[in-house]
């Protein structure tokens, strides 16, 4: 009986958040492109003015910006069209003309009026209904600070509640992780910004059901969190969404006691329900679309899955690519981009990790488990970039970013190795 309940309470979650977010796309479809013209038109000539993808520094790989996706997507959510709601949502259509860049091609699209004439269909692209609300009141511009600001409010609610609880160590982690993936250039590419609010409010939501002793609800949590990734992605860091709030409630559960098989259970249990949700989600735009515009949609799931897993990279053998997507990815962490003082920088960061080790080590005390349950974490955006190494060979400059959590395990795991337990359960 127990199992049925927790199956139903699963599937309606499920169940209720596509409806509800299905209808947030629908409903955004609704709102008169007429209220939104001046404010796109704006976008467009500010996307115009640059280039589709630029660095703001120079020399830094860590720090491109990407306005090829940001005008795809502002191209999407305007041709949204309230006559067919749903099918137009599904389409995803936009302008494209061949012979120019993606953001001259929205610019032209708001000038000329010009109609969409290629559809995006493979992604959910949920974020356009937040494009088309926004652009009721701002801007491009004004979404770039607006989402700045919503990033550093959860942020400080996060670590507020962290130091909060007492998990001062874990606030402190959690810093030095975001700052190690750079997260001030985040806000300037709307595509970037999606998953780390997403990862940020669900570790806030992570951390208030575990010292709250909710645990049973955690699994809910991440099936909710791998949905609300796969409708606003455009498979960028998704992983994170699941790895962050995971070691969060890892580190709050194991702070006391030594890891143990519930742990594991936990984590195990968390990472199929986001992948469940995730791919259910991913299939739900399959069927609906389907369903909805009566076509084979086959020929492009298939191309999709072909191009992200083993796309050409200049006729280069897959292992290469494997191995090429896991340095590129690695060589953007920052400051290891940023000459001398980069470099000094972690130089000092390893022999403060040394000292700590040193002074404070466990020993044989350490908690080995914990260690390794923070290590499988840790490595799951190395799984995806293997997986898929095309996309992420490709789109380096903003897939290093699920290393956040590998940061974040880094830093737990030396917290956890350099610190034996006394049988009180208190530091030593």
């Amino acid at each position: 009986m127990k199992i049925i309940k927790k199956a139903c309470l699963y599937i309606g979650v499920f169940l209720g958040l596509v409806c509800v977010l299905t209808l947030l796309l629908v409903a955004s479809a609704l709102i008169p492109n007429r209220h939104l013209k001046q404010n796109m038109v704006e976008s467009g000539r500010y996307l115009h003015e640059t280039d589709d993808y630029f660095r703001m520094v120079g020399y830094s790989g860590g720090s491109r910006i990407d306005r090829y996706a940001d005008a795809i997507l502002l191209n999407i959510a305007y041709h949204f069209d309230g006559s067919r709601p749903l099918s137009s949502v599904m389409e995803a259509s936009f302008y494209e003309n061949i012979d120019y860049f993606e953001t001259t091609n929205f610019y032209e699209s708001m000038e000329k009026d010009l109609p969409a004439n290629k559809q995006y269909m493979r992604y959910w692209h949920g974020s356009a209904a937040i494009v088309r609300l926004m652009h009721l009141f701002t801007d491009i511009r004004g979404m770039y600070i607006f989402q700045a600001v919503v990033i550093a409010v959860l942020l400080a609610v996060l670590v507020f509640l962290l130091v909060r609880n007492g998990y001062r160590y874990a606030a402190l982690a959690v810093m030095v992780a975001l700052t190690g993936v750079a997260i001030w250039f985040v806000p300037f590419s709307l595509e970037y910004t999606w998953m780390f609010v997403v990862m940020l409010a669900a570790s806030a939501a992570a951390v208030m059901l575990t010292v709250r002793n909710k645990d049973v609800y955690v699994p809910v949590l991440f099936l909710a969190s791998g949905v609300v990734a796969c409708y606003l992605d455009f498979l960028t860091t998704e992983t994170v969404t699941l790895t962050a709030p995971l070691l969060l409630i890892l580190y709050i559960r194991m702070q006391k006691r030594r890891a143990d098989r519930s742990d594991i259970v936990l984590a195990a249990g968390s990472a199929v329900s986001w992948l469940l949700g995730f791919s259910l989600m991913w299939v739900s735009k399959w069927m609906l679309a389907h369903m909805i515009l009566q076509k084979d949609v086959a020929p492009y799931v298939t191309a999709n899955i072909a191009d992200k897993l083993d796309g050409d990279i200049n006729g280069l053998p897959s292992l290469v690519v494997m191995a090429a997507a896991l340095v590129r990815n690695v060589r953007v962490i920052f400051p290891l981009e940023y000459g001398t003082a980069g470099i000094m920088i972690v130089a000092a960061a390893v022999i403060a990790a040394i000292w700590r080790l040193y002074v404070y080590g466990g020993g044989r005390q350490a908690d080995i488990r914990a260690v390794l349950i923070y290590l499988c974490v840790g490595t799951v955006p190395y799984i995806r970039y293997i997986v898929l190494h095309n996309h992420s060979y490709k789109h380096y400059f903003f897939t290093y970013r699920a290393q956040a959590a590998t940061l974040l395990a880094l830093m737990f795991i030396l917290d956890k190795y350099s610190a034996g337990y006394k049988k009180s359960g208190k530091r030593r």
